[in-house]
């Protein structure tokens, strides 16, 4: 897992999901948003973000695509609340 803070953005975090010796790789990297959450809040509130699945090519499974990594963005909705994270 790699986490890097984007200030204009929030945290991205990414994982490799699958991971090939001939062909390349492919990550999916979760785009945390800035949540400020009210001090009177009871409630989880509704927040949307972004997936992106991205597959990396190596050099021999690139030949003929030029781009060597391609992107899927997925829309993605859920809540953000305070509190303690259960384990």
């Amino acid at each position: 897992m790699r986490v890097v803070d984007v200030p204009d953005v929030g945290s991205i975090v990414s994982v490799t999901i699958v991971q090939t010796i001939d062909i390349g790789s492919t990550s999916f990297s979760l785009v945390v948003p800035l949540v400020l959450l009210p001090a009177d809040s009871t409630g989880p509130i509704p927040i949307e973000t972004k997936g992106i699945t991205t597959v990396h090519r190596i050099f021999v499974a690139a030949i003929g695509h030029p781009q060597r990594a391609t992107y899927t963005v997925t829309n993605l909705r859920g809540t953000a609340s305070a509190g303690i994270l259960p384990l």
